[in-house]
């Protein structure tokens, strides 16, 4: 396999990454969220936002 063929490769699975993490980003959960019954041992907001954000980049 020459090297332009896995340059395209990578691009095309990095493209199908941000595609997948694309509707998340631009969908926010709103106050439905807000509203739902959560576990005493959910973290607070802040933190799940830095968490996800980390997990994104990362």
């Amino acid at each position: 396999m020459n090297l332009s063929k896995k340059v395209l490769g990578l691009c095309g699975w990095v493209l199908l990454c941000f595609a997948a993490a694309a509707p998340g980003a631009l969908f926010m959960p709103g106050a439905w969220y807000d509203a739902l019954n959560k576990p005493a041992w959910n973290p607070p907001e802040r933190e799940c936002r830095i968490s996800f954000f980390c997990r994104q980049r990362g």
